[in-house]
């Protein structure tokens, strides 16, 4: 009986090991359809979305928290014509080109630019909000108009 299960137990070892064998000469034989995968309208380049959709649910599947501050910058340090979109050479990049000291005046250029875009940010949601204070302004007196008419209304009879 022991040899009979040592037996089954050697043959299911070795089709396993098998198996994965032939897994492996699979994969490394198959070429990689990464830029396929991630160009879901497949119109030959992969935008910000696909490419973020794709690092989450590789994350996801895997398990492991995704980062999408570090996804969008890893995305923007691979669109080196800047474009918004990678192309299949872009993504087939191994590394993405490091960012070149900047000068003086360069820093200074994207500090003002920052400030610039956040203050531009910062006034569309004062515009919006007075916007909406404006809304609720007009639908109060709006309704007070109605109270009114309605109670002149009811002084007629």
């Amino acid at each position: 009986m022991k040899k009979n299960l040592h037996e089954r137990v050697v043959m299911s070892l070795s089709l396993s090991f098998a198996l994965t064998c032939a897994t492996l000469q699979a994969s490394a034989a198959a070429p990689s359809n990464t830029f396929q995968d991630m160009d879901q309208d497949a119109d030959e380049r992969v935008s910000k979305d696909e490419f973020m959709a794709y690092g989450k649910n590789l994350k996801e599947t895997a398990g492991k928290p995704f980062d999408e501050a570090a996804a969008g910058a890893s995305f923007d340090k691979r669109d080196t014509d800047q474009d918004g979109y990678l192309s299949p050479a872009e993504l087939a990049a191994k590394k993405p080109p490091q960012n070149k000291k900047m000068t003086l005046a360069e820093q200074k250029q994207k500090i003002e630019a920052a400030k610039k875009a956040k203050a531009e940010e910062e006034a569309k949601k004062k515009k919006e909000e007075e916007k909406k204070k404006e809304e609720r302004k007009r639908l109060a007196e709006k309704k007070k108009d109605e109270k009114n008419k309605s109670n002149d209304d009811g002084d007629d009879d």
